[in-house]
């Protein structure tokens, strides 16, 4: 039989991190977690193209519309480029360019017309990505203009800045002045020139 009257230990002492505590650090795991996942898959794309395995996305379109489709979400160009680089005749490619019209976005000037291809806020992340990247590499880009050409919602195009920042050589035109980021993709041996 056990004594009924002996003290009841005090527990109180015990210290137990504090929510805010317990918040902060799974924050900082999870960001943790995210840059492995990232540095993985930068990796993994390394690899496959050191071994001549990369595969785009999509497959490759085998009808005109397609063909340009996949050309003018690589990076802005002209219809006569587009014409050159599918060996097709300028006709044909101006039709399809009528018919992608409302998709289409002009990123040069009215003399010389560079067209895009707004991919949509239904792509996939991935593709969003190399959208970003593709228009990071054409021209230095604000977010505004990141969110207007991508025609996917501000919080997708801030993740892949985000990544794009992380795990490219991209510099802020801008950083340091009071004016907004404008962002460009540099080769990695441009940018170790310009340090």
């Amino acid at each position: 039989m056990t004594d009924t009257n002996q003290p009841i230990e005090d527990n109180t002492n015990i210290e137990m991190p504090s929510l805010a505590d317990l918040e902060r650090r799974l924050k900082e795991q999870a960001a943790a977690v995210k840059e492995q996942v990232a540095a993985v898959k930068d990796l993994e794309e390394k690899l496959r193209l050191a071994r001549g395995t990369h595969n785009k996305l999509r497959a490759p379109a085998q009808d005109l519309r397609g063909r340009i489709e996949e050309l003018l979400s690589q990076r802005p160009r002209s219809q006569d480029e587009v014409a050159t680089e599918l060996s097709e005749p300028a006709g044909r490619v101006s039709e399809v360019f009528k018919e992608l019209k409302p998709r289409l976005k002009n990123l040069g000037t009215e003399d010389r017309p560079a067209w895009w291809l707004v991919p949509g806020n239904s792509v996939s992340t991935a593709e969003l990505n190399e959208a970003v990247l593709a228009l990071m590499s054409y021209r230095p880009v604000s977010f505004k203009e990141l969110t207007d050409y991508t025609g996917a919602k501000s919080d997708r195009v801030a993740g892949a800045v985000g990544i794009a920042v992380k795990t490219r050589s991209v510099v802020n035109m801008n950083e340091g002045t009071p004016l907004p980021a404008r962002w460009i993709l540099v080769p990695p041996a441009s940018l170790t020139k310009l340090k």
